[in-house]
């Protein structure tokens, strides 16, 4: 119970940040670090006090330049509470996409990410609030995935789209990775087809997809 109360004010604080886009200064990062680390010895084994340090850290590389050494440390930084993640709960998908994500923005595109995405997938491809995640991930380093992968990334779309959900979705992504051309293969139905030959054809509403306004949230701490 004493170790919910104090964890109460990172995790709330990181939500906010999740909500803002941004985080208020390293002083205010600095004090959730303070307060999650002192947890993290106490309960060295709590996925979610791991879990709260990787995102910490994700955002303490969001706060540098995007390729700065202090941005690419702290990105290891968070693979490695991550990773801590996946060993203490090795099914649960959210753990295995989050150390892919901070992987491949870290450019460490090796045998790791490839396995780590490979058992997001194995569970929570049927998870609706990782599908997504699981397509743009993949999507955005197509080249880099095995056989296996892509198979598994052609195979969730289609199933998708047979069923016409995130269809938006999926057709922004395909062209925001230049994957239009394998998603035709995917699908037979004409409003899709439609759909895509029309952005095709008209840039500028295809540039609004991009940039369109995301809903307004109310964040509070």
């Amino acid at each position: 119970m004493y170790t919910e109360v104090l964890r109460d004010l990172p995790n709330r604080t990181i939500a906010y940040w999740d909500c803002i886009g941004e985080i208020h200064s390293e002083k205010n990062w600095q004090t959730q670090n303070i307060v999650l680390s002192g947890l993290i010895r106490y309960q060295p084994y709590s996925i979610e006090i791991n879990t709260d340090l990787g995102r910490l850290y994700d955002w303490q590389a969001l706060n540098d330049d995007a390729w700065s050494n202090d941005a690419k440390s702290a990105r290891k930084n968070a693979s490695h509470y991550y990773r801590k993640v996946t060993k203490l709960k090795p099914a649960w998908a959210n753990g295995w996409l989050n150390l892919a994500k901070s992987k491949s923005i870290n450019q460490e595109i090796d045998s790791e990410l490839l396995q780590s995405l490979d058992n997001a997938y194995r569970f929570g491809s049927n998870q609706t609030g990782i599908q997504t995640q699981l397509i743009w991930l993949s999507l955005g380093m197509w080249e880099s995935l095995d056989a296996t992968l892509k198979n598994k990334t052609q195979y969730l779309i289609r199933d998708l789209l047979h069923i016409n959900k995130k269809t938006t979705f999926i057709i922004t992504a395909a062209f925001r990775f230049s994957w239009v051309d394998n998603l035709r293969k995917l699908t037979s139905n004409p409003a899709i087809l439609k759909r895509i030959s029309f952005l095709e054809n008209n840039p500028d509403v295809l540039e609004k997809t991009f940039t369109q306004d995301q809903p307004k949230q109310v964040c509070s701490l």
